[in-house]
């Protein structure tokens, strides 16, 4: 199936979209968009549609099992998991998670949309359906539930591991205010002024 532009003119196209959707979801939310919020944004952007783009290629489905694929790599591994963190970690209320929770659900079903019509199979020859079911049925249940706790138990402490790592270097930017993150810190930890290291 021929794509809608050459790859390099289709992940600009798609870069510039999905950027200005982010900066302008931030925008609204009343985040003050400077240089570095731009910069950030865009970084994150590119790695995430060069990422979803290769995925989208390979995958040889139809463009509405692609979309349902990458939405739920976007707002499960991207949105969901913010907000999680976003209630441990800040004062933000109910609805205001929710409201993330909404927004994020049309976010990535705008990019995952983007992302598969933009980047497409040379031939569709499978549907999603039938991979999933294929893959799922490599293994018996019990064992797909034992892996699945292991990687959860796993992906806990390398997130407290590495999160405290590095909040040694990132504590100014997630303590300052002006960023409006409303961070809570853990028990016993006194929050430090920005600025004083």
């Amino acid at each position: 199936m021929r794509p809608p532009a050459k790859p390099f003119v289709a992940f600009l196209i798609t870069l510039i979209l999905l950027s200005g959707l982010q900066l302008l979801l931030a925008a609204t939310e009343g985040t003050t968009l400077n240089a570095m919020n731009i910069l950030t944004t865009v970084a994150g952007v590119g790695v995430m549609v060069f990422l979803l783009a290769a995925l989208s290629s390979l995958w040889p489905w139809p463009l509405k099992d692609r979309i349902i694929a990458l939405f739920l790599l976007i707002y499960f591994i991207q949105a969901v998991p913010t907000l999680i963190e976003y209630y441990f970690f800040s004062e933000g209320t109910t609805a205001v998670i929710i409201g993330g929770l909404a927004t994020g659900l049309v976010s990535a079903a705008l990019a995952a949309g983007l992302i598969a019509w933009m980047f497409r199979p040379e031939m569709e020859s499978s549907r999603f359906g039938a991979a999933l079911a294929d893959w799922f049925g490599q293994r018996r249940m019990f064992s797909w539930l034992w892996r699945l706790a292991a990687a959860m138990v796993a992906y806990l402490l390398l997130y407290v591991v590495i999160g405290g790592i590095a909040f040694q270097f990132t504590g100014p930017y997630y303590t300052d205010p002006a960023y409006g993150l409303e961070l809570i810190l853990p028990e016993g930890k006194p929050q430090e002024e920005p600025g004083t290291r």
